[in-house]
């Protein structure tokens, strides 16, 4: 359940989420989905590289899976990190993280890709 801070003062920040805001990171649904737009993004698209077996991929979606939950409780993305990051000491604000894998990842690796309907 998304929390937020008090209505913001300005329009400009309005629907924003606070500085004590938090969205969990495991939940029904997957956070970030039904949760109201947040007016910033970053993307990344990263493909593998021919070398990447399965339990490699495993292992790192494990790893960044583990990394964004801590991101969004306003933590350092690695445990005992003392790295000054642009967003810390911003508290969570409200940040989803959202994995999307494309179809080469399931006929490279093999497993059963998730339905569209859910």
């Amino acid at each position: 359940m998304l929390t937020t801070a008090a209505p913001a003062e300005s329009t400009k920040d309005a629907g924003r989420p606070g500085p004590g805001a938090r969205t969990p990171f495991h939940g029904a649904t997957q956070a970030g989905i039904l949760t109201r737009r947040r007016p910033y993004a970053h993307l990344a698209a990263l493909d593998l590289l021919p070398r990447v077996d399965r339990p490699l991929a495993a292992g790192l979606l494990r790893a960044w899976s583990a990394a964004a939950e801590r991101m969004t409780r306003g933590e350092t993305p690695v445990e005992g990190e003392s790295e000054p990051g642009i967003a810390l000491g911003a508290g969570p604000t409200g940040l989803t993280v959202t994995f999307g894998l494309g179809p080469e990842l399931f006929e490279r690796l093999g497993g059963e890709r998730p339905s569209p309907a859910g």
